[in-house]
């Protein structure tokens, strides 16, 4: 499971979509999420200004490489509850991908060990199960699990983790479309329009539900000082 999902070689990975479209009978996607980058891979930088105003959002379309399928005003109500949201939406590839490399006993067993994530335990619980893969997504949750020891796991006002937790779901499904095809950033742009849906003309911006980092505040912000994420 690991090495499906770790993108430590591409060849193999290669080889994996090119036989499961071959069983399909359907032609490869000709626009695939790029792969995350090696200066990005590890302790990189999670939390990103743009292309929306939600932090924890941006993360997500960053590491997926669907930046262009939602408008830069859209609404993000809860910016807590969206990291967990956006690693359900992830974690439904998981047994698919399984299932598309020819491993149908470890889609069915990863389909009944991971239930529905409904919370930030319940992310954690995905998030765990890579901690031992190579590769991105690996250095991703052990980032993400490095970075609740040093803040001592907190539950509220956490967007560095609540930004981890999304760039993690981002790999995913970056990966997920790679192998299974181009149908995935379908899905995934129709569940981000229902997560994030635009802001209504004249309707002001709401304030943060999660406290922006003393280093990554804006110059001249008091630290810890909480500043709007739309």
């Amino acid at each position: 499971m690991s090495e499906l999902v770790s993108g430590t070689d591409p060849e193999a990975q290669k080889a994996l979509a090119d036989r499961h479209h071959a069983r399909a009978r359907r032609p490869r996607s000709a626009k695939a999420m790029p792969a995350v980058r090696p200066d990005e891979r590890g302790s990189g930088t999670y939390l990103r200004v743009a292309p929306t105003r939600s932090r924890v959002l941006n993360a997500f379309l960053h590491e997926a490489g669907v930046a262009g399928l939602l408008s830069p005003d859209v609404t993000v109500l809860d910016e807590q509850a969206l990291a967990p949201r956006l690693v359900e939406l992830a974690r439904k590839y998981f047994a698919p991908m399984l299932a598309a490399a020819g491993n149908v006993e470890g889609a069915l067993r990863i389909a009944a060990e991971l239930p529905t994530v409904t919370s930030e335990r319940g992310a954690r619980l995905v998030v765990r199960r890579a901690l031992t893969a190579p590769g991105p997504l690996g250095a991703c949750a052990r980032d993400y699990e490095e970075h609740r020891r040093k803040t001592g796991a907190p539950e509220q006002d956490d967007l560095e983790g609540q930004a981890i937790l999304a760039a993690f779901a981002g790999r995913i499904v970056a990966q997920a479309e790679r192998l299974l095809g181009s149908y995935v950033r379908d899905e995934v742009q129709a569940t981000l329009r229902l997560l994030a849906p635009p802001r209504a003309e004249g309707r002001p911006a709401r304030k943060p539900s999660v406290r922006m980092p003393a280093s990554t505040a804006g110059q001249g912000a008091p630290a810890g000082k909480k500043r709007s994420l739309g």
